[in-house]
């Protein structure tokens, strides 16, 4: 793991497993627990993807760690961040930041947002709600999850004043599912749309699929839930892909745009040539994203 904290407060379990098994005298030494470093230790993401690797249920690493198949695009975009250079110029006045902007209606306190991720609960309790409360704090967007584990109105009570939100949203093959959801958003000042476009069918995550998923499911399949047709026998991502039209494509455009006033874009876009077709339909921007 490099210079992580890993490395620094705990040896890996595959490690002291082998330690343990390797006494010559036939005894077992004790093998020592992880121990969950302070935040304030913590000063990468590959320092948190350590600790989450120690911390988190096997089916929650399985489903948040995991690529598709040989997860030879996730090595990939390991790579395309190490290839991005900075063009250093000087004698520039540093000496007062503001990194403050504004995007698609919202301000931020930075040029990011909190990304939509599935199952929050999988991580902490609180879920998309600690989630909406650190997003407030650090002055940061917050685009809220269709497949969470809190429900939408939960999210949404989260808020403190003034907090601006996005929204992603899968749509559902039963399209008034859709346009409820989206209308509630709309309803509750939501400031953008992001339709993902990139999932028809979810990847072979085989990381993911040997684990039987048996932790709290989205909010938004409780009926699905209740009618049986959730697949939980092979990891959270097949659990949740029931939930997706695999049908959903270019000619729907003009639905998802009549259904509400707030800004549409595309999130999952990966070729200049979809772009164009994105700006070419009207659509506010896209995200690109695998």
């Amino acid at each position: 793991f490099g210079s992580s904290l890993f490395g620094r407060f705990s040896a890996p379990r595959s490690l002291l497993r082998l330690k343990a098994m390797a006494q010559a005298d036939g005894e077992v030494e004790e093998v020592e627990e992880f121990v969950k470093p302070p935040l304030a230790a913590m000063l990468n993401t590959f320092d948190f993807e350590s600790v989450a690797r120690e911390t988190m249920e096997p089916q929650a690493w399985g489903y948040y760690s995991s690529g598709g198949d040989d997860e030879i695009t996730l090595r990939d975009n390991h790579m395309a961040f190490q290839r991005i250079t900075m063009r250093p110029r000087i004698l520039v006045n540093v000496s007062e930041i503001d990194m403050n902007t504004s995007f698609l209606g919202a301000t931020s306190s930075l040029p990011l947002y909190f990304t939509a991720t599935a199952l929050a609960k999988l991580a902490h309790p609180d879920g998309e709600v600690g989630i909406v409360r650190a997003a407030h704090k650090a002055g940061v967007p917050y685009m809220l999850p269709t497949l969470s584990s809190y429900t939408l109105d939960e999210m949404l009570e989260a808020r403190l004043p003034g907090q601006q939100l996005f929204a992603q949203l899968y749509v559902n093959p039963e399209r008034s599912r859709s346009e409820e959801y989206v209308k509630k958003l709309e309803d509750a000042g939501v400031k953008a749309l992001f339709v993902t476009v990139d999932a028809p069918q979810l990847g072979r995550r085989e990381k993911d699929m040997r684990n039987k998923f048996t932790q709290q499911g989205s909010d938004v399949q409780g009926d699905d839930e209740d009618a049986g047709d959730v697949d939980r026998s092979q990891g959270a991502t097949r659990a949740i892909s029931s939930y997706i039209d695999p049908g959903l494509c270019w000619e729907d455009v003009p639905w998802l745009k009549s259904i509400t006033k707030m800004k549409v874009l595309l999130k999952g876009v990966q070729c200049a040539e979809d772009a164009v077709m994105a700006y070419k339909a009207g659509l506010a921007g896209c995200v690109l994203s695998n």
